[in-house]
C-alpha cells in the first residue's frame, strides 16, 4: 500500500475492515452511500489495481462486482444516509469515516431505469451471509 496513506499495518487493517463494512452496506441494499473516507477510498483504489483479487472478492462476498466511480459532488443526504446506515448496522462511526472523499459505488447488475448508486444488486433478493464477518469485519450480518 501507499506509505503516505498508512503509517503501519494496523492503520491499513483498520481501513480494510471499514472497506468491508462499506461493501456490506452496499450488499444490504443501502442506496446513495457515497465514499466518505480518504483512507478507505485510497485502499479501494489500491485494491482495484489487483484486478483478479478484487473481482474474486466482489463475487465471493458481494455476489456482484462493485464499481468505483469518482463523483465531483457529494450530496449532503448521501453523507447523512451513509452515517445512518453505518450506525444502524455497526454502531458508533469509526473515525476513519470523518476525513471525507467524493466517490460513489455502482454495481454491474444495475439497469439504467433504476437508481443504483452505491448498491450492488438492484434486482436480486438479498441473501446475506457471515462471510465478511469471518474476515475481521465486526459487522452485524442480517440474513
Amino acid at each position: 500500500m501507499q506509505t503516505q496513506v498508512f503509517k503501519n499495518a494496523n492503520e491499513f487493517n483498520a481501513a480494510f475492515n471499514e472497506f468491508k463494512k462499506y461493501c456490506l452496506l452496499n450488499k444490504l441494499g443501502y442506496q446513495n452511500l457515497g465514499m466518505h473516507s480518504e483512507k478507505v477510498d485510497a485502499l479501494w483504489h489500491q485494491f482495484i489495481l489487483f484486478t483478479r483479487e478484487y473481482h474474486d472478492f466482489c463475487i465471493e462476498h458481494l455476489g456482484s462486482f462493485l464499481h468505483h466511480e469518482p463523483s465531483l459532488e457529494q450530496l449532503p443526504e448521501a453523507q447523512s444516509g451513509f452515517f445512518q446506515a453505518y450506525q444502524s448496522e455497526f454502531g458508533q462511526l469509526n473515525s476513519l469515516w470523518l476525513d471525507g472523499a467524493n466517490c460513489i459505488a455502482r454495481s454491474a447488475n444495475c439497469t439504467a431505469k433504476q437508481n443504483c448508486t452505491a448498491r450492488l444488486n438492484c434486482t436480486a433478493k438479498l441473501n446475506c451471509t457471515a462471510q465478511l464477518a469471518s474476515r475481521n469485519c465486526t459487522a452485524r450480518v442480517v440474513s
